[in-house]
């Protein structure tokens, strides 16, 4: 990932602190914990050396002992008295140890999640294959869901295809009935009727990129619960509608947000709209309200309108599309309440 390095080097003025797994990924091509310092040359601290000599890093060192004590003593060597740390995913030991030296600190989230916000074709493809098994979980469910069957049942026909992902992208959620009122909840025991709203949102991670996808079913839907469904439908075609080249993310979020209270809903509404996919399940670009992000060539995101009314249920319509001229949904399984 040699490419990356040196973009990164073109974008900045200070050398840069690398410690999350996401980046360190992004940066060397393999996955795994340590810490990457780049500036003119690039060196990776880290315990498990054989795995980051199948690396385009040029230095590796292997601690003694932890892994922040070489570092310090390399910033020491090197004589580095200022680096660049994205602060957005600095965890908290790591700030302890980075605030009680005397290296002054720079903030390069924005750097960081603007490059990775913009896509390599390798990357898209490898977010598309991940797509693609997200699509036939979704298929094995909507075939075999039926009154009666637990929320963790369904679980287990989504994980049918994860031998053949890294891993899943998050923890499933699946909530049914008075548990489709709340945005985030793990699957339960609890049995789905037929008149229950369902929403099922799951992703893979094929290669180290995520997917995400989202449907919400009913077996034997009243009009009323069609009619939201068609609510949600329309606000996701309206969003897609708004997305363009160099529009900001928080006015399509804008505009969605105004077509909800017409209908007295966005006070429901309760988190952003969609984000970005790729390394993280949660990246650049952020589709919340006020985002200054704006779409560019290459971007991978989601765009997701849902609304959870207590007593009544909730819907959530989520699929992740590319961006490049135009927008391509790389989610495919249908839009249908009753599977």
């Amino acid at each position: 990932m040699l490419e990356n390095i040196q973009r990164l080097r073109e974008r900045t003025n200070v050398p840069i602190l690398i410690l999350d797994e996401a980046n360190i990924r992004y940066y060397t091509g393999v996955a795994q914990s340590g810490a990457l310092l780049i500036d003119k040359e690039e060196t990776l601290v880290t315990h498990d050396v054989e795995l980051a000599q199948t690396s385009s890093v040029h230095y590796i060192v292997k601690p003694k002992d932890r892994t922040s004590t070489e570092l310090f003593q390399l910033l020491k060597k090197k004589k580095i008295k200022r680096v660049g740390v994205a602060f957005e995913s600095l965890s908290y030991p790591w700030f302890k140890k980075l605030s009680s030296s005397k290296i002054k600190l720079v903030d390069v989230s924005k750097t960081l999640s603007g490059m990775r916000a913009v896509k390599s074709d390798q990357e898209i493809e490898k977010i598309a294959n991940a797509c693609n098994l997200a699509d036939r979980a979704m298929l094995e469910i909507a075939n075999n869901l039926s009154a009666g069957m637990s929320e963790r049942q369904i679980r287990q026909y989504a994980l049918s295809v994860l031998p053949q992902a890294e891993d899943m992208a998050f923890n499933f959620i699946i909530a049914s009935g008075p548990n489709s009122e709340y945005t985030h909840v793990s699957p339960s025991e609890r049995r789905v009727a037929l008149t229950d709203f369902v929403i099922v949102d799951i992703g893979f991670r094929v290669d180290g990129y995520n997917s995400d996808l989202t449907r919400t079913f009913c077996l034997s839907p009243s009009r009323e619960q069609k009619d939201f469904y068609e609510t949600m439908l329309e606000a996701q075609q309206l969003a897609i509608a708004k997305v363009h080249l160099g529009a900001s993310c928080g006015s399509v979020y804008g505009a969605v947000e105004k077509f909800f209270k017409k209908d007295d809903l966005a006070r429901y509404w309760k988190y952003s709209l969609g984000h970005g996919v790729g390394l993280d399940i949660h990246e650049a670009p952020n589709l919340s309200k006020g985002s200054r992000d704006k779409f560019k060539d290459n971007m991978v995101f989601t765009i997701e309108p849902g609304i959870h009314i207590p007593e009544f249920g909730g819907v959530r319509i989520e699929d992740t599309f590319l961006f490049n001229k135009s927008i391509k949904p790389l989610t495919k399984s249908e839009h249908k309440l009753a599977p």
